[in-house]
């Protein structure tokens, strides 16, 4: 044990693992429950903010903010099938302290009280926002995912459209296809899309950037594409300059529609490219192109101080699973998770669009 912290109201203990990750236990009180929910969300400079506050109104003791919501008892609770809403106990908080609600995600001192104070706080963006997911693999290239997965997973998250984008020629390793097995491609989806009519299956594909203004597929096949991908992979031995060049002038094609994990790196395998993303943040916003949050877990890429950059440009986000197999799907809620941190609202996202809506973008942006 590290440290412990006895009050009226709780007890804490904050013990250190093997691992070097520290672990805090806390057991509350029905009295406390809330306020200790408070505490263990949030930055320190949120929570000390909003303890100047607190003081200012009378609500700052020894121990913290005193401002107690009256909790059930867990019995109560069972006994009569009560559910408390966590978010209720705090916006309890919040509203004794004159501040519009503050969802855990913005709770980083960037700001957001000053703009609580004055309700102006975004609407972030959320999971149910999400229309489709426009970055999916299956065994046309490298991916394990089937027609049944994925009409699945568009019924689960209620999406209007899912893009089906493998793999292009040069990208050996990930099976990418040739123009003649693209070609063979567009006319499986067109008979797949022909089959359903609550939703619609759009024929992508993540096009390897060989070099600056060098695709792997020629303007006459992209066009022909629902959603076409600019993306990096061979490229962690060149140089900023090299992989920089190539990515701005893949936005600057006209027909293609988002640059897919644009730094590259994977968690606990390797390290990002080379690369200026503030230059790239820049071209893709001056030419009505989007940037992938990429949500397969090791990836999270861009991460949400670049995601906010892109917000600050001017620019779209699109969050993509970029899944090779089925449950990959479901982790669209961690590239959300970082829009959410990131302060997105809906309109600065491409994919919480409608079909009729994300139709319009290409055709105007043309």
């Amino acid at each position: 044990m590290i440290k412990k912290d006895v009050r009226d109201e709780s007890i804490s203990a904050v013990f250190e693992t093997i691992f070097g990750i520290n672990i805090e236990f806390i057991i509350s009180s029905r009295k406390n429950w809330a306020i200790d929910l408070l505490y263990t969300t949030g930055s320190k400079k949120h929570i000390k903010k909003l303890e100047r506050l607190a003081g200012m109104k009378g609500y700052l003791k020894k121990s913290g903010i005193a401002i107690h919501v009256p909790v059930k008892s867990l019995k109560d609770g069972i006994e009569n099938n009560i559910q408390h809403d966590f978010k209720d106990l705090e916006k309890k908080i919040y509203s004794e302290l004159d501040l519009q609600y503050i969802p855990p995600e913005l709770r980083e001192d960037r700001g957001e009280i000053e703009l609580a104070g004055k309700n102006s706080l975004p609407s972030i963006v959320s999971v149910e926002d999400i229309k489709g997911d426009l970055h999916v693999h299956s065994s046309w290239s490298d991916g394990l995912i089937d027609q049944d997965d994925m009409i699945e997973r568009i019924k689960k998250f209620d999406y209007e459209y899912l893009a089906v984008s493998d793999h292009s020629e040069s990208n050996l390793y990930g099976r990418g296809l040739d123009t003649g097995k693209l070609k063979e491609k567009m006319e499986y989806i067109r008979r797949l899309r022909s089959r359903y009519r609550d939703f619609e299956i759009l024929m992508g594909s993540e096009i390897d950037i060989r070099k600056p203004g060098k695709l792997d597929y020629t303007d006459d096949i992209i066009k022909g594409l629902d959603i076409a991908i600019g993306s990096l992979h061979s490229s962690f031995l060149k140089t900023e300059a090299e992989n920089t060049a190539g990515s701005i002038s893949a936005v600057e094609n006209k027909y293609i529609d988002f640059i897919a994990h644009p730094t590259g790196g994977l968690f606990g395998d390797r390290a990002p490219y080379f690369i200026d993303i503030d230059r790239l943040i820049s071209a893709a916003a001056e030419n009505g192109k989007a940037l992938e949050i990429n949500s397969y877990f090791l990836r999270l890429d861009l991460n949400e101080d670049n995601t906010r950059k892109v917000r600050d440009a001017g620019g779209k986000v699109v969050i993509n699973t970029d899944a090779h197999r089925p449950n990959n799907m479901d982790m669209i809620r961690l590239g959300v998770d970082i829009a959410r941190r990131a302060g997105l609202e809906k309109k600065d996202v491409l994919n919480t669009l409608s079909l009729k809506e994300l139709k319009e973008w290409k055709r105007k942006r043309k």
